[in-house]
């Protein structure tokens, strides 16, 4: 975690191998994502009501920022950026992310009703081009990269039901 982090946040943190459970001064993981806006690349997955079915989140939120390596892509070209360094990648941006996620494959922790582990962010609509020929007709406007997903080292999972985070 970074040290602009809302640790001030938490009360009374409960560790248990790799994982520490708190119980967060805020109801709300909204509320709390404000407190990381200043950290590199902050991330809200907002599960902001409970579904009658269950669904994959559950009222569970996730809070991340300050990735340790974040890996991007444009047209043939795969790069990873960790901090100020960037590094090739190879040409196949899905390559290269599958051989990331091997790398950095986690343990899941039980009771915990979604995937764990993984990288956040978006595959954009021209990454199309490496699993299909198709007609190219739009103008790259904004030149983003296609593929822009951070891996993370730590996140904030807040359940809204219990509080507990």
């Amino acid at each position: 975690m970074t040290q602009s982090s809302a640790l001030h946040l938490l009360n009374g943190p409960v560790c248990q191998g790799h994982s520490c459970f708190v119980s967060l001064a805020l109801s709300e993981a909204a509320d709390a994502f404000c407190v990381f806006l200043g950290d590199p690349c902050p991330v809200l997955l907002d599960s902001a009501m409970d579904s009658p079915g269950g669904g994959w989140m559950d009222g569970y939120s996730l809070i991340a920022a300050d990735p340790f390596l974040i890996l991007k892509s444009r047209g043939r070209e795969a790069w990873v950026e960790t901090g100020d360094d960037r590094s090739p990648a190879g040409s196949d941006p899905f390559e290269a992310l599958r051989g990331l996620l091997a790398a950095h494959a986690i343990a899941p922790l039980p009771d915990l009703p979604f995937p764990q582990g993984g990288a956040i962010g978006y595959l954009g609509f021209d990454l199309g081009q490496h699993l299909e020929r198709l007609p190219s007709c739009s103008r790259d406007d904004l030149a983003l990269p296609e593929m822009c997903l951070a891996f993370y080292d730590w996140c904030l999972v807040h359940h809204r039901g219990s509080g507990r985070a």
